[in-house]
């Protein structure tokens, strides 16, 4: 039905790298109850939990402690979104104890709730745990409304603390705290808490001086950044906005540049949002002012972003110095690489490879964290689960799912059970089909990328096609694949111990964008075992 355009492109041998899984660590069963980040102090071996309600728990070699770091010793205000939102140790923790909480209070001057900042210090008498009575406040931030206060906290390598603040919550930033100068809300601060107490600022700070805007204030423009980092290696700084309407973007800001503006609410990502509520002097709609973003995607992908990290781990080598992110919302996890001229490269989506090894689907993906080692481990709200993003050489996504009938996410595949050929519980799955429309999985030896139908074609070399099936009514086609008859188990399509395949999903899409008859999903390459 397609052979003939294989000839209009070349063809290469599939790649056999390592591709991540991931690895259940803890769940409700083993002591996790609410947890929404992770903070770690590097080359230590343990990762530190926070948990919304106050806790910190400790895990160590895959368990989790029956002690508690820290059991929170001051008055929370608890709501869905709100709590302690994250921790961060001091560069010198190991001399002088000191860790600092970002956490939601009670407002002290009639607000909705206020952002605080507070610094603990480690127990003399029990050094696993910090010491209740030492809590003192550092900064406290009034809000407008209740879920905006983000929830990292992170020291940069010059050594000051780097907190970063929402907007303050209301929809649509009707204050438009975003672009005044004169409050916090909206900015990232860029503080120096060893000089003096509760803080200093920094000299080389971008505003000192101007009585217009706060001395703190590192960059400005932000929505709602719920995660963000440094890259541990150049200190680059990533920085995730959870968009209101339209977009969900990622900016970049190179190690040690400040004063840029981001641009809500004027703008949101790239596109204009209004700029109702705003002084007479914010600067209009894509104005030069405004920094855009690195890349910036729809809400067809998903509606609220999960920043992530550069990862600089050893278990995953090709994905060195790609930056990790996900979507709360659609579940869907990405990777990219950020060229030496600031282009996109490498852009991976990620979402089949990230699935639990033990089964089901990754649901709510509120948190990244990066152990002391410079490994990542992802939380999953919705099933309160721990995971880490570990080594699995069995099967890795590539292509492009394009639209179909169905919508513009397309057909996404992935594949459960194992490579085993002695086990042969390999099972195929594709979600966004339409409904009760006909397909099968077909598999060749190389890999291509050809626009064919509604989409795109991207096995090649012999192909041979395995049993039609039919998606049922939510668009869900499943295909469990048997090693042991032909064409797999014989003849030029025989699979073998060691050999690698690739494999796809034909499907008829009537009515879809291009208006052809057919369409494709994206693609897996499957390395098989013993």
């Amino acid at each position: 039905m397609f052979a003939s355009q294989l000839l209009l492109v070349a063809l290469a041998p599939l790649a056999q790298t390592s591709t991540p899984s991931l690895q259940l660590i803890a769940d409700t069963t083993n002591g996790l109850v609410d947890p929404i980040s992770m903070a770690s102090i590097p080359g230590d071996d343990r990762l530190f939990l926070v948990e919304r309600e106050g806790q910190v728990r400790v895990l160590r070699n895959g368990v989790i402690e029956p002690a508690l770091f820290l059991d929170f010793p001051a008055p929370l205000a608890l709501t869905v979104s709100t709590g302690l939102r994250a921790v961060a140790f001091h560069p010198s923790y190991a001399s002088n104890g000191f860790v600092y909480c970002w956490y939601d209070a009670p407002s002290t001057s009639g607000a909705i709730v206020d952002a605080v900042l507070g610094r603990m210090t480690r127990s003399a008498s029990q050094p696993g745990s910090l010491d209740p009575a030492s809590l003192v406040e550092i900064l406290r931030a009034p809000q407008a409304n209740y879920g905006h206060a983000c929830g990292s906290l992170e020291f940069g390598r010059d050594g000051y603390l780097y907190v970063l603040l929402g907007d303050g919550g209301n929809p649509g930033d009707p204050g438009c705290n975003s672009q005044d100068p004169s409050t916090l809300m909206g900015s990232l601060m860029r503080i120096d808490v060893d000089s003096a107490f509760p803080y200093a600022v920094p000299a080389d700070n971008p505003f000192v001086g101007d009585p217009a805007i706060r001395d703190e204030i590192w960059h400005r423009g932000f929505r709602h950044p719920w995660k963000w980092s440094f890259d541990r290696v150049t200190g680059d700084l990533w920085i995730a906005d959870v968009g209101q309407a339209t977009r969900e973007e990622i900016d970049f800001v190179p190690a040690g540049v400040g004063g840029l503006n981001f641009g809500w609410k004027v703008m949101e990502g790239t596109a204009c949002f209004n700029a109702s509520g705003c002084a007479a002097g914010v600067a209009p709609c894509g104005d030069a002012s405004y920094t855009p973003p690195l890349y910036e995607y729809d809400h067809s992908l998903g509606c609220s972003i999960t920043g992530g990290f550069v990862y600089r781990g050893s278990d995953l080598p090709h994905l060195r110095g790609h930056y990790v992110y996900a979507d709360f919302c659609s579940g869907r996890v990405w990777s990219f690489r950020r060229g030496p001229g600031g282009q996109i490269e490498a852009f991976t989506e990620r979402t089949a490879q990230f699935q639990p090894a033990s089964g089901g689907h990754l649901s709510a993906p509120v948190a990244f964290g990066e152990d002391g080692f410079g490994e990542l481990y992802l939380i999953d709200y919705a099933d309160k689960e721990l995971y880490r993003l570990g080594r699995d050489e069995d099967v890795t996504s590539y292509c492009v799912a394009a639209p179909n009938a169905a919508g513009q996410a397309g057909a996404r595949a992935t594949a459960t059970g194992s490579t085993s050929l002695a086990a042969n519980d390999l099972s195929f799955r594709v979600d966004g089909l339409p409904p009760a429309s006909f397909g099968l999985y077909f598999y060749g030896s190389e890999v291509t990328n050809v626009r064919s139908g509604n989409g795109y074609l991207c096995v090649g070399g012999g192909l041979f096609r395995l049993p039609v099936a039919q998606s049922n009514a939510s668009g869900v086609l499943t295909l469990n694949v048997d090693s042991s008859v032909p064409p797999m188990a014989a003849g030029a399509g025989e699979v073998s111990v060691g050999t690698t395949w690739a494999f796809q999903c034909w499907y008829r899409d009537v009515g879809g964008p291009l208006g052809q008859p057919y369409n494709f999903s994206d693609a897996l390459s499957v390395q098989f075992r013993p």
